[in-house]
């Protein structure tokens, strides 16, 4: 060019990659006269006899001896004691003679690249004669090589020692503009990239801290934004609700009026139901002072309602029962908060005796405290009077059948021990059938008026519950045998004795498993288990029979009473056992019940206290 000769290059290009991540970081270019590169080829020709061939090696050695780069990769980490890195400090391009580490005498000749502490090596070895001027023309041409492969490997050290740190940064910062703040930034030295790489994480680091304040106080704003919002929320759904609710107060006080309208009637016609009844109604304080009263009260006791009123009804016509009965009462009523039921005497004004159906109940708040209680007394000393003559009547009527019925029996023994046949026999059977039929009812009915009447004795003494059980079932064993009934017995061990009156709970036992046998299927099992349960000792007869009907279950304990299914099974009954045991178990302290469903089971179950019946004086025991 200008005033140069023109000359023909051969140019020999190479692209340049970042090991790492393989980017294009440049491209190396040689170039060489063609025609010096013609004449040294002709040179070594001419100068080179046929065969031999020119070996040459090239690789890059560190201060430390150690071959990092070379064409022949068996060497790369190897140690090479020449040339040295030492040579360096008298001059940066020059050649050497020495002994490689294959053990070969060569000449080489090297570049120093102090910038990068270290040294390009060319070195060969001629397979012919030394001497020639081949030997001088390829020194030449070796230096000029290690020229310009020093000149390369420069190239390519500050390639990579600033383009390819360069391009990291470019890369690291197009990730801080997508907002990728986690990106890593490695770099480090004391080169300008190094400095340049720092900067940017300085730079990083406070657009991090900038950005972080700013999404901080982004979200603070759009938190206050919505919490503005819910409160313009509430405050619009606060008005539409309080217009709501004073459409709603407005409909409640029309309904409150409509309801108080309706109360206000149906007060007056609670009023006039309680004013025209005929039971004594009388509400007071938690401390029996009498708030209210109705108009019967006055027929009953005979106080006028003013007279009453503020006063305690036991200073009136009360007090006359004992201690235990009014005890019972205020445990009931006023500890336990549960209503009391009972017969109670009392004296009206003028001194007469009346005997009352006393119901009394606690009225609570919603506290569970007592505010009042109200007490409904109905007068019941003519049905009481009624009922005693029916008593004494039973009584006497069966005192005076008594006593035929013995002489019916003792004759009817005395003819057993005769001699009868045919339609004798069977007539003697039918009048022997009859006569028990008929002592059994007499002795039933003697004993219901005699518990009624409260004559009957109870004298309770300590008995094995499971003894008295045995004695039962042995009494019934014809019955139980007829009807091929097996008996199942359990008894809890360890049961102790128990003070009851052995006579009536024997009643009681006997009842219930005859009505077992007799009521329970063919061929089946009669369960009989007693054993205690807390502070009670409980006795449970089961069978699977006829059963009890639903609508028949109310009145089993009633006098009298047989159920339908009953009746078909036996017609002889007289519908007073069942009323007799729960009379028997209760003035024995005692509680009884049952579980039924027809045609299957059917259990009773007897509970006596543990601490045994109370003595009960009488001036006759059962029949």
């Amino acid at each position: 060019q200008d005033d140069r000769e023109a000359r023909s290059l051969i140019a020999i290009s190479a692209p340049l990659k970042d090991n790492v991540s393989r980017d294009d970081i440049g491209v190396l270019t040689v170039f060489f006269d063609t025609e010096k590169l013609t004449n040294l080829v002709k040179g070594l020709q001419e100068n080179t006899q046929l065969g031999e061939e020119l070996e040459r090696n090239l690789f890059i050695v560190g201060k430390a001896g150690v071959v990092a780069i070379a064409a022949d990769p068996g060497i790369i980490g190897n140690t090479v004691l020449n040339p040295s890195y030492q040579l360096c400090d008298a001059s940066l391009v020059d050649t050497i003679e020495y002994r490689n580490v294959a053990g070969e005498d060569v000449s080489g000749a090297y570049d120093c690249i102090s910038e990068a502490g270290m040294m390009v090596v060319s070195e060969y070895r001629l397979s012919f004669p030394h001497g020639t001027d081949v030997d001088k023309l390829i020194l030449i041409a070796a230096c000029v090589l290690a020229l310009v492969v020093g000149g390369a490997s420069y190239f390519l050290y500050v390639r990579f020692s600033y383009i390819s740190p360069i391009i990291k940064i470019g890369k690291f910062a197009d990730k801080i503009a997508q907002k990728d703040f986690s990106a890593k930034l490695n770099i480090h030295g004391g080169s300008e990239a190094g400095h340049l790489a720092q900067s940017m994480k300085n730079m990083v680091s406070s657009l991090r801290e900038a950005y972080q304040n700013l999404q901080s106080e982004i979200d603070l704003k759009t938190a206050e934004l919505k919490q503005s919002l819910e409160k313009l929320k509430t405050s619009n759904k606060s008005m539409r609700d309080s217009q709501k609710a004073l459409i709603n107060v407005f409909e409640d006080i029309d309904e409150e009026k409509k309801k108080a309208v309706s109360l206000s009637a149906d007060l007056k016609k609670f009023q006039l139901a309680v004013d025209r009844s005929f039971d004594a109604i009388v509400i007071t304080d938690p401390h029996a002072v009498i708030q209210y009263a109705n108009p019967a009260i006055e027929y009953t006791t005979g106080y006028k309602r003013e007279e009453i009123i503020g006063k305690n009804p036991g200073d009136l016509w009360g007090g006359h029962m004992d201690g235990d009965f009014y005890n019972n009462l205020w445990t009931t009523i006023a500890k336990d908060k549960k209503p009391f039921r009972q017969d109670i005497k009392n004296n009206r004004k003028n001194g007469e005796e009346f005997i009352s159906d006393l119901y009394i109940a606690p009225l609570l708040n919603d506290e569970g405290e007592t505010i009042f209680y109200i007490s409904v007394q109905r007068d019941v000393t003519q049905a009481k009077a009624v009922d005693r003559m029916k008593t004494e009547f039973i009584s006497l009527a069966s005192h005076q059948l008594r006593t035929p019925l013995t002489a019916i029996k003792w004759y009817l023994e005395l003819m057993a021990d005769t001699k009868l046949e045919g339609e004798q026999l069977k007539y003697f059977e039918n009048v022997r059938l009859s006569s028990e039929r008929m002592i059994n009812l007499v002795d039933s009915l003697l004993n219901v008026s005699r518990i009624e009447s409260g004559r009957i004795a109870v004298s309770p003494k300590p008995t094995f519950l499971t003894k008295l059980m045995d004695e039962s079932i042995a009494e019934l064993q014809g019955q139980i045998q007829e009807r091929k009934i097996n008996v199942s017995q359990e008894y809890a061990p360890g049961l102790p004795e128990v003070n009851i009156d052995p006579q009536l709970i024997r009643e009681v036992y006997q009842n219930l498993l005859s009505n077992a046998v007799k009521y329970a299927f063919e061929s089946t099992t009669v369960h009989v288990n007693i054993h205690m349960e807390g502070e009670s000792v409980i006795t449970k007869i089961r069978n699977t029979g006829i059963g009890i009907p639903a609508n028949s279950q109310k009145q089993m304990f009633s006098k009298f009473f047989r159920a339908g299914n009953a009746q078909k099974q036996d017609t002889n009954g007289n519908g007073l056992g069942m009323y007799l045991v729960k009379q028997i178990v209760e003035v024995s302290g005692g509680e009884i019940s049952f579980t039924s469903e027809e045609n299957k089971d059917t259990e009773f179950i007897v509970k006596l206290p543990l601490a045994g019946s109370q003595a009960k004086s009488g001036d006759v025991g059962l029949s």
